[in-house]
């Protein structure tokens, strides 16, 4: 399975107060993935969802799966990244996103 390239690099950006958890993490995955489905509204994610922290990197990943309607209306599984990098201190920050979906199963 190959990856498909959906959005651009570092597309959305959120504000955070003191450090980034990992539900807000998973939060913003979630909403970056909606914004680059066909059809949002019928978006279902499956759980668990994964965060992970990359030392070597310095970056966070998200993955999981969500079943949506493509553009004909047929319901699909896709598996889906999303890459962050956090700006900031204790005190907040703010954190980057890139969303993928990988190839249909």
């Amino acid at each position: 399975m190959g990856w498909v390239r959906i959005s651009k690099e570092w597309v959305y950006s959120a504000p955070v107060k003191g450090l980034p958890t990992q539900a807000f993490f998973q939060k913003q995955c979630r909403s970056a993935v909606l914004e680059i489905l066909k059809s949002p509204a019928s978006a279902r994610f499956s759980k668990p969802l994964t965060t992970d922290y990359n030392l070597k990197g310095g970056f966070y990943t998200s993955s999981g799966t969500v079943d949506s309607a493509n553009s004909y209306g047929a319901l699909l599984r896709r598996d889906y990244i999303c890459f962050s990098v956090f700006e900031g201190n204790a005190q907040g920050g703010r954190v980057y996103f890139t969303a993928d979906l990988l190839g249909d199963r």
